[in-house]
């Protein structure tokens, strides 16, 4: 085969022009491409490295907003738990309260109740045991000297009255209403010298009365001056 040298260059320019014509027509406009290409991929993965930090972002967000509400329930839960325990033993004080005010009422009650039976009791039994020693006393006073010291007792008192109770007696004195009511007919001298120095210049009615056992009394319009056993029993009975 021989060498032909101008189709050896005609081929050559032919293959030079249709390298051109690649070239020009085909391999700018795929390099074009590729380097689109490879900037919307560049572009694509700086978006999804932005979206990436995003995510990483809003999780940690979501994380911490997470934990918040955590320690946010957590907090509500104990101040609830808390609310609940102060209210329960507010509960149980105002129980307690409640149960203290109700046992102080019934005791009260009952603490009447038994103070009134016991007055009713002793009352019920004051006259029976008044009369005994009534009787009692009387019959021990027949020698006439327990008559003697309760009218020395009763002389005394009247000696020992105040001013005031002095100037009443003597006011009262000036209608003439004078009782004197002893338990027995004799009155012993100091009686009649304290009543003399009371009443001076007035004169007493007198009575009596063996019912009051011993002693004697002084009656001044409305005013009662009891020096009797009979009183004095019932005085002590009276008393709590």
């Amino acid at each position: 085969m021989s060498f032909d040298l101008p189709t050896f260059f005609f081929q050559t320019a032919n293959f030079l022009v249709l390298v051109f014509v690649l070239w020009r027509l085909m391999w700018k406009p795929l390099r074009k491409h590729m380097e689109e290409r490879r900037m919307r991929i560049a572009e694509d993965l700086r978006r999804v490295n932005e979206e990436s930090e995003q995510v990483k972002k809003l999780e940690e967000k979501v994380q911490k907003e997470l934990r918040a509400a955590e320690e946010a329930r957590i907090q509500t839960v104990r101040r609830a738990e808390l609310a609940a325990e102060t209210r329960r033993q507010e509960l149980l004080d105002e129980a307690h309260e409640a149960a203290r005010v109700e046992r102080d009422r019934i005791l009260a009650q009952v603490a009447v109740e038994q103070k009134r039976r016991e007055d009713q009791f002793l009352r019920s039994l004051t006259p029976l045991v008044g009369d005994l020693l009534i009787k009692l006393l009387d019959e021990l006073g027949d020698d006439a000297s327990l008559h003697q010291r309760s009218c020395a007792r009763f002389a005394e008192h009247l000696l020992t009255l105040d001013d005031e109770d002095r100037d009443r007696i003597r006011r009262t004195a000036g209608s003439g209403d004078i009782e004197l009511v002893l338990a027995r007919q004799d009155a012993p001298p100091e009686l009649n010298d304290a009543l003399a120095g009371l009443l001076p210049g007035l004169a007493a009615r007198v009575q009596t009365d063996r019912s009051l056992v011993a002693g004697a009394c002084l009656r001044v319009g409305e005013i009662v001056l009891d020096g009797t056993v009979r009183s004095q029993v019932a005085r002590a009975l009276e008393r709590p």
